[in-house]
């Protein structure tokens, strides 16, 4: 009988990150890939000006079925990530 792995999601919240954001994400997988769970990457654009969601949106197209994008309408505050 095969055993369900742990699910870990890790929520980024993000506002004009777009400089930083891959360079972070690639960061957390270094980790998480080292760990025997499942995980899953949340990035929460909290109304950014720039390019951020572009960005997470390239990453997820490339065929990195870890990451989800969220894309709040304007800036919330990063609790609302949450």
């Amino acid at each position: 009988m095969k055993t369900a792995k742990t699910l870990l999601s890790i929520v980024i919240p993000s506002h004009d990150e777009a400089e930083g954001i891959q360079h972070s994400i690639e960061e957390i997988e270094k980790v998480a890939k080292k760990c025997p769970i499942n995980y899953e990457i949340i990035v929460v654009d909290d109304g950014s000006k720039d390019k951020t969601y572009e960005k997470v949106i390239a990453l997820v197209n490339k065929g990195n079925h870890a990451i989800k994008a969220i894309k709040l309408s304007r800036n919330f505050g990063k609790e609302a990530a949450y």
